[in-house]
This record gives C-alpha cells, sequence and structure tokens, in this order.
C-alpha cells in the first residue's frame, strides 16, 4: 500500500489552489464584488446627493465664449468616426472635450500606492484623472493621509483626484466604463471624505457629492457624482453612492455636441474647485493643530491613519512653486463665487482665473 502524502504538503496544495485573488473590470463578478463592498453602481441605490440640484444647475451653465462651430462638429464626428481603438479614441477625440486647461492631470496611471478599495478589488487605473500637486499638500496632512489622497507611488503625480474618465474604443462596453468609473469615484470619494473631515472627531458625512466621473463610448457622453454615506452598523464601513447626471451625443447634431463639451468642462471646474476647497481648509488645520488626528471612516483606516512626527518647517511648506505636467497647458476659466462659509479657502487655494463676463455662449474660447 502507497504511503499517504504528509498533511503539511496536502495542507501547502490545498492553500495554493484557493488563494484568494483580486478581480478587476474584465471579471464576471466584478460588480457584484463592488456592491458587497458598499460601492454602488448608478442606478443600484435610489439615493441621490443633498447637492443634486446644484450640481445639475452648474453643469448647465453657459461659458465665456464662442461655442464650437458646424466645422468643429463635423471635424470631431470624422475622428471620432476613424478612431478605431481606445488608444485613438483618447489621442484625437478625448484631447478636443477637455480642450486647453491648466489643471494637473494623469493619464492611464495604476493607483497602487491607495488602501484597497474592498476585499479581493483591484487597484483603480483611470483613463484620466484631475488632481493638485502634492507639494501643494502640508507634510503633515501627506503623512497622514498618504494612502488614502497619494494614489501612486511615484509620489509626484496628481494627488486628491476628485474628477476621472473612463474611454472605450468602438468594441468597447458601456456597462464596463460604468464599472470602472464607480471604482475610480470610490476612491476619490473616500479621499475626498477624508480630507474634508481632516482634524475633525468624526468623519462629516454631509449628503454632498464632491467627487465626479465621465464616461466615454461611441460618441456617448455620460457625467456621475458619487457621495458617501454613514455605515449601517457601528463595524461598518461607508457606502459609496454613484448618481448618473446627465449624458450627451455628441456626434447626434451641433446643439448637443456644445451643451455636452459645455457640460463636460463646467464639471470639471466643480471638481477642482472643491478639492482645494477642502485641500485648503486641511492645510489650515495642519498649521494650526501639529498633532491633528484624522477622523476614523471604517476600521481599516483607523490603523492605517496616524499622527506622525512633524517635518522640518522648511520641508513642510507647500507654497512652492512647482512645474505643471506635461500633459497640461493654459486655461483661463473664469470660476463661480464660493460660498461665504468657504470663500477664504477657496480664495487661497484655488488659482486665479480670468474676469470674464457670462455671455449667451457655451464653451470658453481658451479652453476649446
Amino acid at each position: 500500500m502507497a504511503p499517504k502524502r504528509p498533511l503539511s504538503n496536502r495542507s501547502s496544495a490545498f492553500s495554493s489552489n484557493t488563494k484568494p485573488t483580486t478581480v478587476s473590470s474584465k471579471d464576471g463578478a466584478f460588480e457584484l464584488k463592488l456592491i458587497d463592498n458598499g460601492l454602488y453602481p448608478p442606478g443600484y441605490t435610489a439615493v441621490v446627493p443633498d447637492n443634486l440640484e446644484e450640481i445639475e444647475e452648474r453643469i448647465q451653465q453657459r461659458r465665456a465664449s464662442p461655442s464650437p462651430s458646424r466645422d468643429d462638429f463635423l471635424d470631431f464626428n470624422r475622428k471620432d468616426n476613424d478612431a478605431k481603438s481606445e488608444a485613438a479614441v483618447m489621442n484625437k477625440v478625448f484631447s478636443i472635450i477637455t480642450g486647453k486647461d491648466n489643471i494637473l492631470s494623469g493619464y492611464d496611471q495604476l493607483f497602487n500606492n491607495l488602501e484597497p478599495l474592498g476585499d479581493h478589488i483591484s487597484n483603480p487605473k483611470p483613463d484620466y484623472f484631475n488632481g493638485v500637486h502634492p507639494a501643494d499638500i502640508r507634510c503633515k496632512v501627506r503623512d497622514d493621509l498618504e494612502h488614502y489622497i497619494i494614489p501612486s507611488s511615484q509620489q509626484d503625480r496628481a494627488a486628491l483626484p476628485n474628477f476621472f474618465a473612463e474611454v472605450k474604443g468602438p468594441d468597447g462596453k458601456v456597462l464596463d466604463a460604468e464599472l470602472q468609473i464607480t471604482q475610480d469615484l470610490a476612491a476619490g470619494a473616500r479621499g475626498m471624505l477624508l480630507i474634508q473631515s481632516y482634524g475633525l472627531d468624526e468623519p462629516k458625512y454631509d449628503g454632498k457629492a464632491y467627487t465626479f466621473g465621465v464616461t466615454y463610448c461611441s460618441g456617448l457622453m455620460r457625467l456621475y457624482a458619487m457621495h458617501p454615506t454613514k455605515p449601517r452598523n457601528a463595524d461598518g464601513k461607508p457606502e459609496y453612492h454613484t448618481t448618473k447626471l446627465n449624458g450627451y451625443d455628441l456626434t447626434g447634431n451641433l446643439g448637443q455636441h456644445c451643451k455636452g463639451i459645455a457640460a463636460f468642462r463646467n464639471l470639471r471646474d466643480l471638481a477642482e474647485e472643491r478639492r482645494f476647497e477642502f485641500m485648503t481648509s486641511a492645510n489650515e488645520t495642519a498649521d494650526d493643530d501639529n498633532e491633528p488626528e484624522a477622523a476614523s471612516v471604517d476600521t481599516s483606516l483607523t490603523s492605517s491613519i496616524s499622527t506622525s512626527q512633524s517635518m522640518p518647517s522648511e520641508l513642510c511648506t507647500a507654497d512652492s512653486h512647482h512645474e505643471e505636467s506635461d500633459s497640461t497647458s493654459e486655461d483661463e476659466l473664469a470660476g463661480p463665487v464660493p460660498s461665504k462659509k468657504r470663500k477664504k479657502a477657496y480664495e487661497v487655494g484655488l488659482r486665479k482665473k480670468r474676469k470674464g463676463n457670462i455671455g449667451d455662449s457655451l464653451v470658453d474660447q481658451d479652453d476649446e
């Protein structure tokens, strides 16, 4: 009779075959994993942000310069039709939507420095995102919140992202894009919740959305917002709800094309204002209090966010000049006046923009 295999070897073999793996949007179980971890795709819940009306009004605002002409619209259609891959859509089509801007951006970057969004969920890798330069965030804040607001191990890349885009080629699926943008938005909304709550005893669940995203697939662009809500129980984690804001067929007609591009840029501006507002407020808290405690969002965050030793003041100053990324260019959009509650933070943190009158056109000349 042949001897039995040693128990330790059998156990080892069993373990190697059942090792937990992460899932991505390419896996059939991805949507279920997102839902299991409280990251809800568009339409899954009826919970909408308390500032939904404000967001909808903002994306419909007219911009300060001539709209794209019919020739511009026809050129966009030709390029969209000729783009046969996702890379071609990004390079030839999506670049028209973004226009010229002065916002720090990232492209196709793996978020490999963040705490996992949930059990067995892969790291996000957005096609496009906007953030701030890490040097603009106080060292104390960066140290406390690093694995929630510094997405890349290459720490000179854009931080505190709260505006994302997922783009598909002609063969891409809208559902895949929606699940990917849900994952991206969750990473951004979690970071925004933490920096908004920086120095507070408890996370600030105000029911509002400060994180936004866009999907583009075969001419159809959809806009989304995400907001967090309180955990359902004491040991639970926050839940994140994705809300579809609007959709535009940018290849349908000139009117839809102009409205869609204006909506994209308005939403991008709103995201920029909110991240600078929260970043500036957190910086002021760090300046006022050498040892603020970051509010615990869930059990996994509690152990990860700790108070670290202060660095020399000359290293911790976040007001130094820095170079913009090669992917950015000048955009002098005129933004709306901030609310009184955050006016001081807004004025300190947000870049200066050119004053201009609001006319009847939809798209800024400088961001065409």
